[in-house]
């Protein structure tokens, strides 16, 4: 059913955002035979261009708690996840790796230092500095030791994105992006606790049977939610011609 004024969206499921998040959700509702469509107001803006990939709950020193509980059981889903978005996207790699693990250096009385990995967590070892040195050569002479988690995994986010998107893109999925598919306001239904339209930069409204707000850290645009945009600093350095990479595995210290 349509509202008096507002145009039917075209699909069964809208999703707003069209970063990982929005395209993995369309994908798995597409796999479940809904007919989904996608609106983004900028792909550039996207977290997914700028995230670092880490699948990495033991470096990011969670404690025990249903935090730790679904992120582990988001890491052990990857393996099978990345590939099976590899073979749907038509070989797209999704930059998934899950050897090596990470390493986390620990310097004299910063938290890593001090740190005590819940036991549920999976496989940490303590390695003293000589050890650290012994994986990382390249490592700061200040490095007093460390840990090594061998399940954290890492995975390409903006090979990520191209492999989801072409998945969503054959799967189905209807991806619409530009300044003229910025979702303004959701219009909420006064009778029930449901949306029954969204509002468009240009005063059009849509219609769906099931809205998702996928859309990050400017979801508060849109609900009343505690969320908004952090500024981040990411470098990204190239070694020489025929130089080898001074790094073996994800480095992942205090503040860095």
């Amino acid at each position: 059913m349509v509202a008096s004024g507002v145009s039917p969206g075209g699909g069964d499921v809208l999703v707003i955002g069209g970063g990982l998040a929005g395209l993995s959700t369309a994908l798995e509702l597409a796999q479940r035979g809904a007919k989904v469509v996608i609106v983004n107001r900028d792909g550039g803006e996207s977290a997914s261009m700028a995230a670092g990939g880490m699948l990495a709950p033991q470096a990011e020193r969670l404690e025990a708690g249903p935090y730790l509980d679904l992120c582990l059981q988001s890491r052990n889903m990857y393996t099978e996840w990345a590939a099976d978005l590899e073979a749907r996207s038509g070989g797209i790699s999704t930059g998934f790796a899950a050897a090596g693990g990470f390493l986390a250096p620990a310097f004299a009385g910063d938290q890593v230092d001090g740190w005590v990995p819940p036991a549920e967590a999976g496989p940490a070892y303590r390695l003293d500095a000589k050890q650290m040195r012994g994986m990382e050569p390249a490592l700061s002479e200040e490095v007093v030791g460390g840990w090594w988690y061998p399940d954290d995994m890492q995975v390409d986010a903006r090979r990520l994105f191209r492999s989801l998107k072409e998945s969503c893109i054959r799967a189905g999925v209807s991806v619409l992006e530009g300044p003229e598919w910025e979702v303004e306001a959701l219009v909420f239904n006064p009778a029930l606790p449901a949306i029954q339209a969204v509002k468009m930069r240009d005063g059009r409204r849509l219609a769906f049977g099931k809205v998702v707000v996928a859309n990050g850290a400017w979801m508060n645009k849109l609900l009343p939610v505690p969320l908004g945009p952090v500024k981040g600093q990411m470098l990204s350095l190239r070694p020489k011609k025929d130089m080898p990479s001074p790094l073996n595995r994800v480095i992942f210290a205090e503040s860095c």
